[in-house]
């Protein structure tokens, strides 16, 4: 919840009902990249963009101490305009 990135997908709360543990997070529309790379190979151009975002987005968690323990393409989204958001 301390991170506040334009890459990074917000988080809000967490809490525990019934046992079960709630996340409540920012709502983003888009796609992840898995499914866009479904549908075929990126242009080197646009690979690049993509990943200098994902860089950024770790760089800021890196920076408060947090690693993230599972970049694969589903846990990257794109949206709209083509802009990243590491969840």
């Amino acid at each position: 919840a301390k991170l506040d990135h334009p890459n990074v997908v917000n988080f809000y709360h967490a809490a525990e009902l019934g046992g079960v543990v709630v996340l409540t997070m920012e709502l983003v529309e888009g796609t992840t990249l898995a499914a866009r790379l479904e549908a075929g190979p990126l242009s080197v151009r646009k690979a690049v963009d993509l990943m200098v975002q994902v860089l950024a987005a770790l760089g800021h968690a890196h920076s408060h101490g947090l690693i993230h323990r599972e970049v694969t393409p589903e846990n990257i989204l794109i949206v709209p305009g083509d802009a990243v958001k590491l969840t």
